[in-house]
């Protein structure tokens, strides 16, 4: 046999006898080269090896421990509302159980210093408890709750759709759909008219005799209907039922896409929370002296206790209405007795204090205010800065907007447009400006045209008379009519004044007329007064077509020029 020959029979030896070897390494091979097959093989082990390693030893534990406490810690921080919703069925009933026993010695305490209190309301307490088992305690505290749970609803807290309804029998019930639809909808009116954040709950509604208590959970919440005066263990009965509808329908709320028939059995649940409590009839028992003289001492501590916390809510109130005044910022608020004292910032163009406590500071004598000068950066306090400060034309409107842009509208001379565009931008608060709608008026007799064109005085509903700061105005704006006639006496030309009254559509067409009239005269009058000759002026009366708004009870004055 040659070489070659036993070459070849030696290779086919090989290949016989370490061929199975070879393909199961080159397999091997690629497991581990190969990302995705290497995961198949280890997710089918990986199961097992924990098992075993749980069970054997704690070195994988210990190992997997840190990385689990990072992935929890990492997983709080960025979505602790997540870990709460989770954590909302168990952690309830945890709280609740520590609370039950804190309550249940409470119940001990009070029963031993009720045991000495003898009466005939007592007597039929304690055969009661006797009867029952129960505490006399608890029989006392049951005695005086009266309440009945006519309805109960739940609904998704998202999309305020009825996902389960219960009611009694002897209950009319209502169209429920529209219930829950208006309850969603009373929700939103509080949060959106009173600023209330989205996490803030509406806890609970009182119409005449019904009371609705509102439990709130991350995916749905329960609204009980209530008659009389319920406990306050009811709201624990809501939360328990609560926290078992999302315990057990909790694939179906994360998900869920308006099908009713995934709560077919969420009644059941419901029912739970339909608690009634009946209260035996009372019988009529004289007060007896040693009780009375024990009650007096609590009654002193209790009226001490309601005077202090009356007293720390008023100066609350009183706190907060001055730090939501634009130029407030309160540090503290004292109450001396026959004083109220103020210690905080205050910007000069605010308000006084007084004027904006107002009913709050009337049981006081006085204020005394320890409130440093600040300037603030409000936007209506600005925009006032701004208008003392560049003392405008009544010709022009200034306005500021919410990126600090003061703008400036309206006719101006040159002189005034040089000074607000040189001293706005020294304003605090004001981060631009612009005078691009401003009209330069060249002469005099422009500028004072412009000004009484622009000028309007306003009026309480029905009302013609002139108040004490409306004739004050009126003397400003006097002379410059004066003003504008001596120009046109010197250029040969009748000045015309038409003093317009106006009046809203509400109340008769005589009535109004003739209001807008008198409006009209009282304004003439009072120009008339300041010595401006009274064939400068003319009156008219109007009236618009929509009822309501002070813009439409006002004074107009028009502008003409005539030939002699």
């Amino acid at each position: 046999m040659g070489d070659a020959e036993e070459k070849e029979a030696l290779e086919r030896l090989r290949r016989l006898l370490l061929s199975p070897e070879q393909a199961r390494l080159t397999e091997l091979d690629a497991d581990l080269s190969e990302p995705a097959r290497l995961a198949a093989h280890l997710r089918k082990a990986l199961p097992l090896a924990v098992k075993q390693s749980a069970g054997a030893e704690s070195r994988l534990g210990q190992a997997l421990a840190p990385i689990l406490e990072e992935v929890i810690q990492t997983t709080i921080r960025r979505n602790p509302r997540l870990m709460a919703e989770i954590l909302y069925p168990v952690i309830g009933r945890t709280v609740r159980k520590a609370v039950w026993e804190a309550w249940s010695q409470l119940i001990q305490t009070v029963n031993g210093a009720l045991e000495t209190r003898i009466s005939f309301k007592s007597l039929k307490w304690r055969w009661i408890a006797w009867r029952t088992g129960r505490t006399f305690a608890e029989i006392v505290l049951a005695q005086t709750f009266v309440y009945r749970v006519d309805q109960v609803l739940l609904i998704h807290r998202e999309s305020g759709l009825l996902l389960g309804h219960e009611t009694r029998a002897t209950e009319v019930a209502k169209d429920k759909e529209l219930v829950s639809a208006m309850l969603t909808a009373i929700q939103d009116f509080v949060r959106d008219s009173f600023d209330i954040a989205e996490e803030t709950p509406l806890g609970a509604l009182e119409v005449g005799g019904l009371k609705v208590w509102i439990e709130q959970g991350p995916k749905a919440y329960l609204a009980a209907v209530i008659r009389g005066n319920p406990p306050a263990e009811l709201h624990a009965v809501l939360r328990d039922t609560l926290e078992q509808v999302h315990f057990e329908f909790e694939p179906v709320l994360q998900d869920y896409r308006g099908e009713s028939e995934d709560f077919a059995t969420v009644g059941q649940f419901l029912l739970g929370a339909m608690r009634y409590e009946r209260q035996v009839g009372e019988e009529g028992s004289g007060p007896w002296y040693a009780l009375a003289l024990g009650l007096v001492p609590l009654f002193l501590v209790s009226w001490f206790g309601f005077y202090s916390f009356q007293t720390r809510h008023r100066l609350a109130v009183i706190q907060g209405v001055l730090d939501a005044t634009p130029g407030y910022h309160i540090v503290a608020v004292r109450d001396r007795g026959n004083y109220l004292k103020l210690e905080g910032f205050r910007d000069p163009l605010a308000s006084p204090p007084g004027v904006v406590l107002g009913p709050l500071a009337d049981r006081y004598q006085w204020l005394e205010a320890e409130l440093t000068p600040y300037i603030a950066l409000h936007p209506s306090l600005v925009l006032k800065r701004a208008r003392r400060s560049l003392a405008p034309p009544l010709s022009v409107r200034l306005t500021l907007n919410r990126q600090g842009r003061l703008s400036a509208a309206g006719g101006a001379d040159a002189a005034w447009l040089a000074r607000f565009e040189a001293g706005a931008p020294l304003l605090a608060g004001v981060t631009a400006v612009d005078a691009r709608d401003v009209v330069v008026l060249k002469t005099r007799s422009e500028l004072l045209v412009a000004e009484l064109t622009a000028w309007e005085l306003r009026f309480e509903v029905d009302q013609a008379e002139l108040s004490e700061e409306q004739t004050a105005e009126i003397a400003m704006v006097a002379a410059k009519v004066a003003e504008l006639n001596s120009i046109s006496r010197a250029q040969n030309e009748i000045l015309v004044v038409e003093i317009q009254g106006f009046t809203d559509a509400s109340g008769s067409r005589t009535h109004n007329q003739e209001l807008a009239l008198r409006r009209a005269e009282s304004v003439r009058a009072a120009f008339v007064t300041r010595g401006i000759p009274p064939d400068v002026f003319r009156v008219k009366g109007f009236i618009n077509a929509v009822a309501g708004g002070d813009r439409d009870r006002r004074i107009l004055l028009a502008i003409q020029f005539q030939q002699p």
